[in-house]
């Protein structure tokens, strides 16, 4: 985990306890554990799809690239 995550979620932590207020803290908790759980997940998969784009270009570049060195040759 990256510092600038690191940092940010301490501060949703102060802000949730102050916001929470006097409702029970481990339903908090849970409910904060449970939102960045899901948020993690979406960017997961949001990665994966960059990469899986990523790799196609790669991939269609570089055929691109024999092409042309196959007519030039």
């Amino acid at each position: 985990m990256g510092v600038y995550r690191t940092v940010s979620r301490k501060v949703e932590d102060v802000f949730v306890k102050i916001l929470a207020g006097k409702q029970d803290s481990q339903l908090v908790k849970e409910k904060v554990a449970r939102y960045r759980a899901e948020y993690d997940e979406k960017l997961k998969v949001k990665k994966a799809g960059k990469d899986r784009e990523n790799a196609e270009q790669k991939l269609l570049f570089q055929q691109r690239k024999e092409e042309q060195e196959r007519g030039i040759n």
